[in-house]
């Protein structure tokens, strides 16, 4: 599954079972490989329901990989884990670029009410990835109103 990590077709093959799924990102949890971790973290997201990822979602984001931790925050946004916001804004405070970048996605797919302070705080942070996602999501943010 790491190696195929470009093409994703092993990890495709292992999330159409819902509990192979799951026992093969508990497995990754204790892995090296960190191609695997993030890919059974963004498939969890996906394809799992919250009873069945938090747990292992909670561990990935554990991990000493960035993007392992990114993706793990992104997929339990997706899940609406209650964690999310508290991750969220530990990942925003850790200065990393895409920490924050997934930190504002994140408080926007649970809706939380600090998502415009964190908007306001990419603004301020100025890199400008980070604040061409700002800008998209408060133009999501405002439609929705």
């Amino acid at each position: 599954v790491a190696r195929d990590n470009e093409c994703k077709n092993l990890i495709s093959i292992i999330a159409e079972d819902l509990e192979l799924l799951v026992a093969f990102s508990w497995r990754t949890t204790q892995s090296e490989e960190q191609q695997a971790k993030w890919q059974a973290a963004a498939y969890l997201g996906d394809k799992a329901s919250l009873v069945c990822a938090e747990p292992v979602l909670l561990q990935f984001m554990k991990d000493a990989d960035e993007y392992v931790v990114r993706r793990s925050l992104l997929s339990l946004s997706r899940l609406g884990s209650e964690h999310t916001e508290k991750l969220a804004i530990s990942a925003w405070d850790t200065k990393h670029l895409y920490q924050r970048i997934a930190a504002l996605h994140a408080l926007h797919n649970i809706g939380s009410n600090q998502l415009e302070y964190y908007l306001d705080l990419a603004s301020e942070d100025g890199r400008q990835h980070l604040l061409s996602n700002a800008t998209k999501l408060r133009e999501r943010t405002s439609s929705l109103r």
